[in-house]
């Protein structure tokens, strides 16, 4: 049954483009939550022509506001939208073929109200696919719980991957409309913006999976590589570690990088190479992987390896790219 309890403290923003189907789903699920948003924005950037997202939209009445698209923008200009669009205490940017669990968003309120100095609320968050089954319960095996200071994040996650997703999450508005995605980082922009995010206070994980991600072809990360949708003559690492790699290095020559992290950036940086050529490394022992393929490993490996140097050569050439 769904709930008649609303909290004027959240706005929900769903950016969009071209999915209709599984839209409905997604708002579905806001809409059996618990406690339901003040708001819910679709914020649409369609390319196959936005009527269907539309009159979908139209049948959920008043509880659903329609943004039309303004251009064809890319996928972080879409998500600055969102967030944009957030003018309540907190808000989410539920990604459009995600699904809220009924407990999500009063969870989320709870813990960040009894923790004012917490930024973001983020869960473990399950694995779905195309029609809805289960593939994990936990997307995160080991999945980094409890609240963490700046620090203690972003040393996690550059030594290994961010945990949190934008559709599992619940953000504190004001640092988050602070924060930008950027078109530089590509599938790794969510990435970029949570260790933005992460600088302006302490972050609070819980392992519970009120959250479900749904993995499809048709996303835009795996057609990059992610989650297993190329086939073993190409290396998944080649299409996401360079850019992972870009986007640790970029944040760590900024401000707020040296804010948070202080006298352990470099170890810190030192860290997220080694992750990154580990990660390539292990796509080099794939039997069938063609020899341009392992050459381009190498080479890749090589220059994170060159680019993790802490040297003020190395750093001004990381703010140059």
């Amino acid at each position: 049954m769904r709930s008649t309890s609303r909290s004027s403290l959240v706005t929900v923003t769903i950016p969009t483009r071209n999915r209709a189907d599984h839209l409905a789903k997604t708002l579905d699920s806001i809409l059996n939550s618990t406690v339901l948003p003040d708001r819910i924005f679709v914020v649409d950037n369609s390319t196959d022509g936005h009527q269907a997202t539309k009159t979908l939209c139209e049948r959920y009445g008043d509880d659903v506001t329609y943004v039309a698209p303004t251009a064809d923008l890319s996928m972080a200009a879409n998500h600055n939208r969102c967030l944009d669009l957030i003018d309540t205490e907190l808000g989410c940017v539920l990604h459009d073929d995600d699904v809220f669990g009924p407990d999500f968003l009063e969870r989320g309120i709870a813990e960040l109200g009894a923790h004012p100095d917490a930024v973001f609320f983020a869960v473990n968050y399950g694995v779905i696919d195309e029609v809805g089954t289960e593939l994990y319960p936990h997307a995160w095996p080991k999945f980094p719980a409890g609240q963490l200071s700046p620090r203690e994040f972003l040393t996690t996650a550059f030594a290994t991957h961010s945990p949190v997703h934008f559709s599992a999450s619940l953000l504190r508005a004001d640092p988050a409309r602070r924060c930008r995605l950027s078109d530089r980082d590509a599938n790794c922009a969510d990435m970029g913006y949570f260790f933005q995010l992460a600088t302006y206070g302490s972050v609070l994980l819980c392992q519970d999976g009120l959250v479900q991600v749904r993995v499809h072809a048709d996303m835009e990360s795996a057609r990059a590589g992610y989650h297993g949708f190329r086939g073993n003559r190409r290396s998944e690492a080649l299409a996401f570690v360079p850019v992972e790699w870009g986007t640790k290095r970029r944040f760590l020559v900024s401000d707020r990088a040296a804010a948070a992290l202080g006298s352990t950036r470099p170890a810190v940086r030192r860290a997220a190479a080694k992750a990154a050529v580990r990660a390539l490394a292990h796509d080099l022992r794939i039997p069938t992987l063609a020899l341009n393929e392992r050459a381009r490993l190498v080479l890749a490996a090589v220059a994170i390896g060159w680019q993790a140097i802490p040297n003020q050569y190395q750093r001004s050439k990381a703010i140059a790219a």
